[in-house]
């Protein structure tokens, strides 16, 4: 019964770290309108963002995170796709 403490314990700890993260970026974009988020590994990278993105869409909270459409984006998207191909 030990064990199971603890695995429920980690995984409450873990989804109360991942919704803190959340706030945090959500109060950085309201202050400086970019958000840089660091993680340990690599494959932690998309699991985060995805995670970050459910949570912003279960809140209504998604357009927030949408980029601007601006001549400088569709500029480097071509030159993106250019080297791509």
């Amino acid at each position: 019964m030990k064990n199971i403490t603890k695995v429920v314990g980690a995984a409450l700890n873990e989804s109360f770290l991942v919704f803190l993260r959340y706030c945090k970026v959500v109060c950085s974009i309201f202050v400086v309108l970019k958000v840089m988020v660091f993680v340990h590994a690599r494959n932690e990278t998309v699991r985060t963002a995805n995670v970050l993105c459910e949570i912003a869409r279960n809140s209504g909270q998604m357009l927030m995170f949408a980029a601007d459409k601006s001549a400088r984006l569709a500029e480097a998207l071509k030159q993106v796709s250019s080297v791509l191909l």
